[in-house]
């Protein structure tokens, strides 16, 4: 299904009121999908479709994953999850890691 520019506009427009900062505050989430599905207004479906791909783009664009052979140690656990110290702008990004095995 072609998602039309308004349509495109309306979700680039609602995802930009969930944003708090660099991240996505997941509450205003959960509120504008809720309005949406409960409202039904003109090509609710794709706005929901749009809506949420830029939602999960955002989500994912700040998440890493690190994957280990090995364990972690919780020295080496604790010093990946820890806010980056480098310079510029990844400072100010909100950064979601998960480790796994």
């Amino acid at each position: 299904m072609k998602i039309g520019k308004d349509t495109q506009n309306a979700a680039r427009r609602l995802f930009r009121l969930c944003m708090d900062g660099n991240a996505v505050a997941e509450d205003r989430v959960r509120l504008i999908a809720r309005k949406i599905a409960e409202r039904k207004p003109r090509n609710y479906a794709a706005l929901l479709k749009a809506f949420s791909g830029m939602v999960e783009y955002a989500v994912k664009s700040r998440t890493a994953t690190i994957q280990s052979a090995v364990p972690l140690t919780e020295e080496e656990r604790s010093l990946i999850q820890a806010p980056s110290t480098t310079a510029g702008r990844w400072n100010r990004l909100c950064w979601r890691v998960s480790v796994s095995r």
